[in-house]
């Protein structure tokens, strides 16, 4: 998973993003919650909103976005630049990218997904002749 480190225009760092293929918003909120001392304020899997989840991690609020609106990509931001917790959270997520924890277990969510429609589709074609 490609995870991209975003500087404000004084060099300090704000936020990071993240291609969404295989780490979903629920992933995203379940990470969150997986941090010690966070604090979710805001969460919603409706489509189209913009922030997606607010919480509280050790003093600091940060937001959760799809910047573009377009699903493929997702920023996490925090108000204050350079935070400490900040760095915590994009280590420890860094930590979980490497691992390809995320993305193994969504690819098998796709491949049951997958033979489920396709057995579908042939009880229906056998069912229909």
């Amino acid at each position: 998973m490609k995870i991209e480190q975003y500087l404000n225009d004084d060099g300090e760092f704000r936020c990071f993003g993240f291609s969404n293929t295989f780490f979903h918003k629920k992933d995203v909120k379940n990470f969150v919650e997986s941090l010690p001392d966070s604090k979710i304020t805001f969460f919603t899997n409706a489509h189209g909103v913009e922030d997606f989840c607010e919480f509280t991690y050790r003093g600091e609020n940060f937001k959760v976005c799809e910047p573009y609106g377009d699903n493929s990509f997702y920023d996490i931001f925090c108000e204050t630049a350079d935070a400490e917790p900040l760095l915590e959270i994009y280590d420890k997520f860094c930590d979980i990218a490497e691992s390809g924890k995320a993305e193994k277990s969504n690819k098998l969510k796709l491949v049951v997904w997958a033979i489920v429609i396709v057995l579908f589709a042939a009880i229906v074609s056998s069912t229909s002749n």
